[in-house]
């Protein structure tokens, strides 16, 4: 009887204890919070000026990276009064913002052009009845300006930088996932009828492939319900609703594919992200648990991280120049080795359906579901050198793997150096105004000098 108490006793240490550890952990890694109202789901887009942009279910955000709105728009002012029974949210709208500072964002029905302080350069309304059809949440940002929207009956949409519709490509789909543009500026998108298409910058159809296979070789396939990730070689990489990864040469044929968990395992909104050696990361839910994994380049499974039991993951990994993998499930943010060992985690005060973003600096961002944007101190000074190192490829969200005029090298420079330095410096001395002030100075004054 003693024993037993002893042992329940030394349970209750050590559970009482792990929660305290998590809980000092968390107050150690977050730098700042700001409430933003309403629920949010989506991650942050970060601008070349360093600025935060992030929806929530009705208004954009410019927030600066010490945590201060600087401006907010409401889905109103994009569409106009409201008629009755009429409704507009941003429909979890991810922002994607261009080299110069150019904000896109949709809601349901319109795409918007948002200058970075706010003010409109234009808007289009692409879709005419919510009821049946909606734009969908990611965009993509190809060369020459070009914007690629798809909706839920299947169209893909390529507009100019002026808001001027080029051409709109039916793709025979009910609901299109997110888009990605390669080197080349082929669109690759799929969707719920089990297909990855090919689209030429003209619009016409460079390939096809069914991942249920064909006459020759059937199988089970799934629907693509996730942005592609590209790889520096045009190499394509996605996951579908069985639970396979696949892996495509630019031509469409097939490099590899990887089963993650046989039957039950699904791969939902969660895309795949590159790291250092080509090694592909991605989570996938089912009957086997929430899992991360990590994929070698040949498609064989390098390891897998059980994050719980419960529910299902839809948040993409981010990788940090260190090779740490973030990764944010339920109410935590994970931080696990290049190993699969985890290094640390924090629970957060609400669930997070958002995918964490890296600043330059290595500065965690990620939002909850009760619509609070939270900045965590990551272990690494930059992101990872790689082609397609989190959601969207970079923390502009372009969801393209090069874009005119921006250096595909992510490593950090000299420039970079001093200023995260004046980052933590502000940081640190965020009491003191004269001083805070200044630093805010020299810091744009860096920036400006590394364009």
């Amino acid at each position: 009887m003693i024993i037993k108490k002893l042992v329940l006793i030394i349970c209750l240490i050590v559970i009482v204890v792990g929660v305290n550890f998590e809980l000092s952990e968390a107050q150690n890694r977050i730098k700042w919070s700001i409430q933003l109202g309403d629920m949010s789901l989506s991650p942050v887009a970060i601008g070349p000026e360093g600025k935060l942009y992030i929806t929530t279910f009705e208004k954009l955000y410019a927030i600066n990276p010490f945590g201060e709105k600087i401006w907010s728009i409401s889905s109103k002012e994009i569409i106009g009064d409201l008629k009755f029974g009429d409704v507009e949210f941003f429909n979890y709208g991810y922002p994607a913002v261009t080299m110069d500072g150019t904000i896109y964002v949709t809601t349901s029905r319109y795409i918007a052009a948002i200058n970075k302080d706010g003010t409109f350069k234009w808007k289009l309304r692409l879709i005419k009845d919510i009821f049946t059809n909606s734009l969908k949440y990611n965009l993509a940002l190809g060369k020459a300006g070009s914007i690629y929207a798809g909706d839920k009956e299947g169209n893909l949409y390529v507009l100019n930088s002026n808001g001027k519709i080029k051409w709109v490509k039916n793709l025979t789909y009910l609901d299109l996932a997110g888009p990605s543009v390669g080197l080349n500026g082929v669109v690759y998108i799929g969707g719920d009828n089990n297909i990855l298409h090919a689209v030429l910058p003209k619009g016409d159809i460079k390939w096809s492939y069914d991942t249920d296979g064909n006459a020759f070789f059937p199988k089970f396939g799934g629907n693509i319900e996730s942005t592609p990730a590209i790889d520096n070689k045009g190499n394509i990489y996605f996951g579908t609703s069985n639970g396979e990864v696949h892996a495509l040469n630019p031509d469409g044929s097939e490099r590899w594919s990887t089963n993650l968990g046989g039957l039950g395992t699904v791969i939902e909104k969660a895309s795949p992200v590159i790291g250092p050696q080509g090694t592909v990361y991605i989570c996938s839910s089912g009957d086997y648990g929430q899992k991360l994994h990590a994929i070698n380049s040949d498609g064989t499974l390098k390891w897998d991280y059980k994050l719980s039991e419960e529910d299902y993951v839809e948040t993409t990994p981010a990788v940090a120049e260190d090779g740490t993998v973030y990764l944010a499930n339920r109410k935590k943010i994970y931080a696990i080795n290049p190993d699969g060992i985890k290094k640390w985690s924090i629970s957060l005060e609400s669930e997070i359906s958002s995918s964490p973003v890296l600043g330059i600096d290595g500065t965690i961002y990620v939002s909850t579901d009760n619509g609070k944007l939270y900045a965590i101190r990551g272990d690494s000074v930059g992101i990872g050198d790689s082609p397609w190192p989190m959601f969207g490829g970079n923390s502009r969200h372009s969801s393209a793997n090069y874009f005119e005029g921006e250096k595909v090298k992510t490593r950090e420079t000299r420039f970079d150096k001093c200023i995260n330095y004046l980052i933590e410096f502000i940081d640190e001395n965020a009491h003191d105004k004269e001083n805070k002030e200044q630093a805010i100075e020299l810091l744009k004054v860096i920036r400006d000098i590394k364009k």
